[in-house]
């Protein structure tokens, strides 16, 4: 039952950071300060969390992988691994001008 939601989280929380870095500037848009230096430091910390999250599920995804018996659900877990990686490296690199305060 919850094999498509820990197969697929990475890339939920990939398409969540795209969502609220878009979000994040549209906010201060309205209020004229898109590129201030307040809107940057709310990018970073949420690209921060958003690759916290991606650190947390691979290590989840590995540590189910070692413990499960089963080929395919070790395989499902190996899946939920790599997307996890592919998360990181989308989001480290959509949140890298944030991080960057430049």
């Amino acid at each position: 039952m919850l094999a498509w939601p820990l197969m697929l989280s990475g890339l939920i929380v990939w398409g969540a950071h795209f969502a609220g870095v878009y979000g994040i500037a549209s906010i201060f848009a309205l209020f004229g300060a898109s590129e201030s230096l307040a809107s940057r430091i709310t990018q970073g910390g949420f690209t921060l969390l958003c690759l916290a999250a991606d650190v947390a599920l691979l290590l989840l995804a590995l540590r189910l992988a070692g413990r499960t018996p089963d080929e395919v659900t070790r395989w499902r877990h190996w899946i939920a691994a790599m997307g996890a990686v592919l998360s990181f490296f989308g989001v480290f690199w959509q949140g890298l001008p944030a991080l960057l305060l430049g």
